[in-house]
Formats: structure tokens, C-alpha cells, sequence
């Protein structure tokens, strides 16, 4: 019941239903990264392939070119690839930077966001 309220919450997310299936995905596959992996790939193209192909007959450059972006979802794994398992060399600091920026960024992507909607061009 927590999983399917959880699924429910997230369909108004960014990721909808896709962001809690890939977190299940990841822990079926817990300790087999390939397949971690193919999950991820599956889950990747599962979102970035329709608007590709959409796009493609009517010329619709700007739907291709954003599921061309979302290729970059695949960037985390390659760095995951790279995890040894091991602490990285940081201390406290990079800890608490990182817990810092994070939200910081989100903060001015939607003031951002915020500001170019209330333009008088938008």
C-alpha cells in the first residue's frame, strides 16, 4: 500500500510514475548493477523515445531536440560505474556543500523560471 500511495503522490511530479518505478527497478536489482543499469536504459528511452519519434515526420525540432536532452539521464550512470564503494577523500565540508547547493540551485532555476514567466515577453 505505501509503494502504490507513493506512485500515486508522484504522478504529479516531474518524473510522474517513472521516477518511483526506477527507484523499485533499482532495488529488484539490488547488487547486479548491469541490470540496474538495462533498467535505467529501459526506463530512459521509455520517456525520451515517443517525442523523438513524434517529432521526427511533422519537423517538430524543438520536441526532438528536448528528448536528445534527456539523454543526459544517463550521465549518473556512468558516474555511478565509476563508485568504488569507498568514502571519498572530502571531509564535513564537502558533506554540508553539497547539502547546501543542491536546494540552492533549485531555488534559482525557479526564480528563474519564475522571472521569465512574469516578463512581458512571455
Amino acid at each position: 500500500l505505501l509503494v502504490i500511495g507513493c506512485i500515486l503522490a508522484s504522478a504529479i511530479g516531474d518524473w510522474g510514475i517513472l521516477g518511483v518505478a526506477l527507484i523499485l527497478l533499482f532495488d529488484i536489482f539490488r547488487g547486479n548493477f548491469k541490470r540496474q543499469c538495462l533498467a535505467a536504459a529501459v526506463v530512459f528511452l521509455w520517456t525520451a523515445l515517443p517525442s523523438f519519434i513524434a517529432g521526427l515526420p511533422t519537423g517538430d525540432w524543438e520536441l526532438v531536440g528536448g528528448s536528445i536532452i534527456q539523454l543526459g539521464q544517463f550521465v549518473p550512470l556512468w558516474l555511478l560505474a565509476l563508485y568504488t564503494g569507498q568514502r571519498g577523500r572530502g571531509g564535513p565540508l564537502s558533506k554540508w556543500f553539497f547539502y547546501i547547493i543542491y536546494p540552492l540551485h533549485l531555488l534559482v532555476i525557479g526564480f528563474i523560471r519564475w522571472e521569465v514567466l512574469q516578463s512581458p515577453l512571455a
